[in-house]
């Protein structure tokens, strides 16, 4: 899966977090979207997503 890049070329966090309120019972998609969960910091302003 890919998503679009801002001009900085970083990844828009926003769109990101939003997949997690869509509704799919597959347990591969369930297990990404705890990943995404589990990978959310608060940098005080806006939220960060730690990816290695």
């Amino acid at each position: 899966m890919s998503f679009r890049i801002n001009k900085q070329g970083h990844i828009a966090v926003n769109q990101v977090l939003s997949l997690r309120q869509l509704n799919i019972t597959d347990q591969d998609w369930l297990k990404a979207m705890n990943t995404i969960a589990n990978s959310i910091y608060d940098g005080g302003k806006r939220p960060y997503l730690l990816i290695y």
